[in-house]
């Protein structure tokens, strides 16, 4: 093991954060927790990549297969590198998996509707550009597909907001120098973000003071301020007819 990836697994630390239902894009940053998968596990997935066609059931095993995918080999060990090797001739072999992942997710514009959405096509893509790195077989249909998503982010960025976020947390969540994920997440993670809307402060400070003020302290108020808007007016009055204001108690 390289000195960069022995200080890379010695300083990682994946007690700190929690994510409910696996929810990493509403909580960012977060630390990724990798599924940990053992040999009946694994068969359970080459089980659902042998299949012809794709259940609801099959989407979910490929939440866990898509972390299975990323988890960096410098937090594995033999046992894990071994399996996923495995897994990753089994998709070889069974490259109508792999199309059909890219059929589920195809209607890309759909993806920018709400953040949960997001997130699932985005670690769809980063699993899949993981298969495309070891596997030759599927490798032109993820790259076509993942062109696809580039140029469908590039024209609007303003809707993908938390997958540019996710981008760039993902790049220093993996430590990863090089690949074609690598290079996937830092040409999404430069894309500008949406301006956020300038905060009237003024406007803002009066919203809280209303929220926590009493009733008989906003009627008070409110009385007072149509008293003030009369008495402007009767100024504004006496300007229009040429007459000197004067003092008005």
């Amino acid at each position: 093991m390289k000195n960069s990836d022995i200080h890379r697994l010695l300083t990682y630390d994946q007690s700190s954060t929690t994510i409910s239902n696996q929810n990493y894009f509403c909580q960012l940053p977060a630390t990724l927790l990798y599924p940990n998968v053992t040999r009946s596990g694994l068969d359970a997935y080459l089980e659902t990549i042998e299949r012809e066609y794709i259940t609801p059931l099959d989407l979910q095993t490929w939440q866990h297969m898509q972390l299975f995918l990323l988890e960096p080999e410098w937090l594995q060990d033999s046992t894990r590198r071994k399996l996923r090797l495995r897994f990753y001739n089994a998709l070889h072999d069974n490259s109508l998996f792999i199309h059909n992942i890219v059929e589920q997710y195809s209607n890309i514009s759909l993806f920018s509707e709400c953040v949960e959405k997001q997130e699932a096509l985005f670690f769809t893509v980063c699993g899949l550009l993981k298969v495309a790195e070891q596997t030759q077989q599927t490798q032109h249909a993820i790259l076509q597909y993942k062109n696809s998503l580039l140029q469908e982010i590039k024209a609007n960025p303003a809707p993908w907001a938390s997958f540019i976020k996710g981008a760039d947390w993902l790049l220093e969540e993996l430590q990863q120098d090089s690949g074609i994920l690598i290079t996937f997440l830092q040409q999404i993670s430069v894309m500008p973000l949406p301006l956020k809307e300038p905060t009237d402060m003024v406007q803002e400070a009066m919203a809280m003071w209303v929220e926590s003020a009493s009733s008989d302290t906003l009627k008070s108020t409110d009385q007072n301020l149509n008293r003030i808007n009369d008495m402007l007016k009767d100024i504004l009055s006496d300007i229009a007819n040429g007459k000197r204001p004067t003092n008005k108690t």
